[in-house]
């Protein structure tokens, strides 16, 4: 159930993210009825907290679709080019999303002959090449992808973010508000936070900010043990198009707290209500199950 609450002022390291993206893994184990549309509506418009950011959040939610067409679609299906900035060869892959509760998914990886599976309990390789931990992986894409959506998971808050503007922009000020996933033992958060932009105009989620605290990754990383997160760093998005209803990402681009570039981001393939390939969650015997914790590894101070 969506709960709005006081604004919060956040202070953040001025750290340039290294690894561009962001994840939360959903719920894993144990599975909850999905609600329909008509619960969910009810549960977010009969929302009593702070009515500013709910109706902000509403009319980004309804800019990109509403709710009932993102209720009807079963899977989602999409590919994406990474490009980081400086660098020649990008990354590809192409993932398939199941949308129930605990968004069983698998991708493969063309640009590094590997692949990866989360079947809502585990996150498991095969040949997996990529320098970024798997368990970073799962929704790192996606994420960024439904956003707007994010606002009708189990547990999210949203605050009220005050204006906000692009690092290296016009200095435009955007509305923002603050979307939070709990932190349980079924769904583990990666980002400390997302800050949605919204274009005054249309009510499109123009950017995310955020910051990641993914253990694991600022262990590889080698920073400081006290660091607990890293960021932000924001995408601004630069196209959408329309799929069964839903007004979803086609390209974006990311940028560093000081507006500095650090990758473009192309999606094509979008399919809603594509098959979904219950064999891949048959494990094989050469996979690699991520158990690593999502808290840091690395010696206290």
């Amino acid at each position: 159930m969506l709960r709005a609450v006081g604004a919060l002022r956040l202070t953040l390291p001025a750290l340039l993210l290294l690894a561009v993206s962001v994840a939360g893994c959903s719920k894993g184990g144990k599975q909850e009825p999905r609600r329909t549309a008509a619960d969910s509506a009810a549960a977010f418009h009969g929302e009593t907290g702070e009515p500013a950011v709910t109706a902000l959040a509403r009319r980004l939610v309804e800019a990109h679709g509403g709710l009932r067409p993102w209720m009807r679609a079963g899977t989602l299906h999409y590919t994406e080019k990474l490009t980081f900035s400086g660098q020649d060869r990008p990354w590809v892959s192409t993932e398939t999303i199941e949308q129930t509760p605990v968004r069983r998914l698998y991708q493969d990886w063309t640009s590094h002959d590997g692949s990866l599976v989360w079947d809502g309990r585990e996150v498991w390789t095969v040949g997996w090449k990529l320098p970024n931990p798997p368990r970073l992986m799962p929704f790192l894409t996606y994420y960024a992808l439904i956003t707007p959506w994010l606002v009708f998971d189990h547990g999210v808050t949203v605050e009220n973010a005050g204006e906000a503007t692009i690092p290296g922009g016009d200095g435009t000020k955007y509305p923002s508000f603050m979307l939070r996933i709990p932190a349980d033992t079924t769904r583990p958060v990666v980002a400390s936070y997302y800050r949605i932009l919204v274009d005054p105009g249309t009510g499109r989620m123009k950017a995310v900010a955020h910051t990641i605290s993914y253990g694991p990754l600022l262990d590889r990383m080698g920073l400081p043990p006290a660091t607990t997160e890293i960021g932000p760093v924001m995408h601004v998005y630069d196209a959408y198009t329309n799929v069964g209803g839903l007004l979803l990402p086609t390209r974006y681009h990311t940028v560093g707290p000081d507006g500095s570039p650090a990758g473009e981001h192309v999606i094509t393939g979008w399919q809603v209500g594509a098959p979904f390939d219950e064999s891949r969650m048959k494990k094989p015997a050469r996979a690699v199950v991520d158990k690593s914790p999502y808290a840091r590894q690395a010696p206290a101070s």
